[in-house]
């Protein structure tokens, strides 16, 4: 536990990266949202997807945590269990954050009326409809997905370089175009989108709890060979 929270002082050494980014890119896609209701006509309530921005920058800050900081784990003698330990205790840290973050927006939205432009960034009825836990539940899984996408990336380059990144990608690529063609073919489509309506916020969360155990494992399998 010792050299855990080592790491995870040393993750945060940079508050910018974890804190003050995000909330940057939270603020500022708010911002945009918000003079769009001002200026462009709207008749009804607007529903936007501005939340999702600082999500996409979690890759990166996944990417960062293990490009800046393993070298120096390395040098403290931290272990790579250790040293994977403290970064996932630390993605989960900022993971749950954002979930309440994204509650207590969301909260301020429903009362303010869309920040007063019927403008719904966080308070989507199908997410705020279900209870709190299972609106921060939900949001935290998919920040952690976003955070171990970025750390086995890095990974990955660390131990085999770009051409690999770039082969798993066009792989994944190919076997999304795949899936789309089975469904396609045998005419699914109704049957898909029947289950994808049919989800609730916990169960997404469900889901995501299995991706996240598959990113973490192979972020840690892939960790125990790469070099500093």
């Amino acid at each position: 536990m010792n050299y855990i929270s080592k790491v995870m002082r040393l993750q945060l050494v940079n508050r910018w990266t974890f804190i003050g980014v995000p909330l940057m890119v939270l603020g500022g896609s708010l911002l945009i949202v918000i003079l769009l209701g001002l200026v462009v006509p709207n008749d009804g309530v607007m529903i936007t997807g501005a939340a999702q921005a600082p999500l996409w920058y979690f890759i990166v800050v996944g990417v960062q945590a293990l490009s800046l900081t393993f070298p120096f784990s390395q040098a403290m003698s931290v272990t790579r269990r250790d040293y994977f330990l403290g970064t996932l205790a630390t993605f989960i840290l900022f993971s749950l954050a954002f979930g309440v973050v994204f509650l207590v927006l969301a909260l301020i939205e429903q009362a303010t009326s869309g920040w007063g432009v019927d403008t719904l960034v966080f308070a989507i009825p199908w997410l705020l409809n279900t209870g709190w836990l299972a609106m921060i539940l939900s949001v935290a899984a998919l920040a952690l997905v976003m955070f171990l996408i970025g750390l086995w990336m890095a990974t990955i380059y660390k131990r085999w370089g770009t051409v690999v990144i770039v082969a798993i990608s066009l792989g994944l690529g190919l076997v999304l175009v795949g899936v789309i063609a089975l469904i396609t073919y045998f005419q699914w489509w109704p049957a898909v989108l029947t289950w994808v309506v049919g989800q609730t916020p916990m169960s997404v969360a469900g889901w995501l709890l299995i991706l996240i155990v598959v990113l973490s494992a192979g972020s840690f399998l892939t960790l125990r060979k790469v070099t500093t």
